[in-house]
């Protein structure tokens, strides 16, 4: 009599073992395919590592073949023998332009409702943009004595008070943290004569503010007429309107910022305070153009960028972080070019012979672009400006 019992039990263990060294081999299978791609991926950051130190030793390369050329068309002129095609000037103006531009790792392009701009693929960061705009500070021993004693008194130009946004920016915050330290109500007093000022330079386009300036300008070699209109400006304005939303929750302020930001950024309105140059970086214009040129102010600019950071920060709106991205790369790019190696940045880009009046700011926003980027360009641009200027 055959035992069937014996033979099913039999069976079974066959095929459990079968199946157990299958998925013994689909394990080794996948731990190999694991393997292999962990492998894979380390090549291609290794590879892309060399790919960048191959792209760096170019630039290095390049900029030593300027160099010698501009030395040899040195001593050609020093002998008084002829250059020809202007060489010296050439040789120089190449080695210029290398010494101002960098190779930006993680550059992009992104459509966005004002146009084509070059960005940064970079996480933004939370980071107290405040710092760095120098709005966070303090005033030892101010007291208020009437409703228009301010911490920081505004500007005078030719005998006449002028508004100022930066100004109005440090005098919010400065009142906002007395007040809420204190809860005297004499700060809000302050706070309403600042507002008062704020709307008298104020114009509008629809759901769009402007900062408008009360008077002209002599600005290098012409005159802005009354009205101008600036990134800057609008930039602090929002800055001060954030904290004064901050210290009393009210929701007027945060709707004024957000009023100042469509100024900012908007793309329909009759003057624009930005541009995209041929290069498609994004500019945030701190002064209209002079006589047809922009004027590329650095600091206007890098403030505008934290400025939208800052209202990032408060209000987590993500609309404008393409816009901060933009901003970035634009400093990546052009921080570079205003840097006197040894020296005093320039100011602005319309004239590189005009150093900036604030050079320790050019340190502080390296630092600050870093902590919001995280980019390893604004670590060697912070070294390269602390090694030329001053540090705080």
């Amino acid at each position: 009599m055959i035992d069937r019992s014996r033979d099913a039990s039999g069976g079974g263990m066959t095929r459990a073992i079968t199946f157990a060294v299958l998925a013994v081999l689909v394990t080794m299978v996948l731990v190999a395919v694991g393997v292999t791609l962990y492998r894979a991926e380390k090549h291609a950051v290794a590879v892309q590592a060399d790919l960048f130190q191959i792209k760096e030793r170019s630039y290095a390369l390049a900029v030593e073949l300027a160099q010698m050329r501009a030395a040899l068309a040195q001593k050609r002129a020093e002998k008084s023998q002829p250059v020809d095609g202007d060489d010296l000037v050439e040789a120089l103006e190449e080695l210029r332009r290398w010494h101002s531009v960098r190779p930006i790792p993680d550059l992009a392009s992104e459509t966005l409702d004002i146009g084509h701009v070059k960005t940064l693929r970079v996480d933004i960061r939370p980071f107290d943009a405040r710092v760095p705009l120098a709005v966070a500070e303090d005033r030892a021993g101010w007291e208020p004595g009437n409703d228009s004693d301010l911490p920081y008194p505004w500007p005078t130009r030719d005998g006449e008070t002028v508004f100022s946004a930066f100004y109005y920016a440090v005098n919010a915050s400065i009142i906002m943290r007395r007040w809420r330290a204190t809860g005297d109500k004499r700060f809000l007093a302050l706070i309403a004569g600042l507002e008062a000022a704020r709307e008298r330079e104020t114009v509008r386009e629809g759901t769009s503010a402007f900062i408008a300036a009360e008077h002209p300008l002599a600005l290098a070699s012409s005159t802005l007429p009354a009205g101008w209109r600036s990134a800057f400006s609008n930039a602090f304005v929002v800055v001060g309107l954030l904290d004064l939303h901050e210290a009393t929750a009210d929701e007027s302020y945060l709707n004024l910022a957000r009023s100042y930001v469509a100024g900012l950024t908007n793309a329909r309105t009759a003057e624009k305070l930005w541009r995209i140059d041929a290069s498609q970086y994004l500019w945030f214009e701190e002064y209209p153009a002079i006589e047809g040129r922009p004027t590329s102010v650095i600091n206007g600019h890098i403030g505008s960028v934290l400025a939208l950071h800052r209202y990032w920060t408060v209000t987590g709106d993500k609309t404008v972080l393409p816009l901060i991205r933009a901003g970035i790369a634009t400093a990546a790019r052009y921080m570079w070019k205003v840097r006197n190696p040894g020296g005093i940045s320039a100011y602005w880009l319309h004239d590189s012979k005009t150093p900036d009046y604030g050079p320790v700011r050019a340190t502080n926003f390296a630092d600050a672009l870093l902590a919001i980027s995280g980019h390893r360009i604004f670590r060697e641009l912070s070294d390269a400006l602390k090694t030329d200027m001053p540090i705080r």
